[in-house]
């Protein structure tokens, strides 16, 4: 087995979990199918690639000075993570309308504050016996992100009304939540310890 396997397979993995990304990118395919594909995918690849990069060339030694900084940034993300819940639960129900739709920045965003960056950045990357990690990622970020896209659209196809997309609203509001938690109870973690 190659030194690459383990590292792509680490990637796809960690990609292919059920998470706040993908519960947006299952959403948006859902509610507009692939129309936004492109853009979506890139503000995925995008924000992945500055977050790993920052946390691989500062996060490290900024939260070694600065112990509550983890902390601060983890609640801060919980915090954006229930505001999404609340959007997607809230806008469920109005698919035809322009409110519900997914954009582009709040991928963005969304990404830029998942978890996974950390994991890519502190475990995967590194354990990588490769010059270049990077360059293997993008394409195995886009195509996993395609396939949650194509994954939303192809629920919504299954029903003729719009019980099936809410539903992905729905789901995706309940993975926020779920990712929230989490945080906030390894923000709580931290301080008891």
């Amino acid at each position: 087995m190659s030194s690459l396997t383990p590292f792509i397979l680490g990637i796809v993995a960690l990609l292919a979990v059920p998470g706040p990304t993908n519960s947006l990118l299952a959403a948006a395919g859902a509610r507009s199918g692939l129309h936004d594909a492109p853009k979506l995918m890139l503000a995925e690849v995008s924000a992945y690639l500055i977050a790993i990069t920052a946390l691989m060339r500062w996060g490290a030694p900024a939260m070694a000075a600065f112990p509550a900084a983890g902390a601060l940034i983890q609640l801060g993300v919980a915090l954006y993570l229930l505001r999404s819940a609340i959007w997607f639960w809230r806008n469920g129900g109005k698919l035809g309308e322009s409110i519900g739709e997914v954009t582009a920045f709040r991928v963005f965003l969304t990404t830029l504050g998942n978890p996974k960056s950390v994991i890519f950045a502190f475990l995967i990357f590194p354990a990588a016996a490769i010059a270049h990690p990077l360059a293997l990622f993008i394409p195995i970020n886009m195509g996993i992100a395609f396939g949650w896209l194509l994954l939303g659209r192809l629920i919504a196809r299954q029903s003729a009304s719009t019980a099936a997309p809410r539903l992905v609203y729905q789901g995706a509001a309940g993975v926020h939540v779920l990712f929230a938690l989490l945080l906030a109870r390894a923000v709580m973690m931290s301080f008891a310890a």
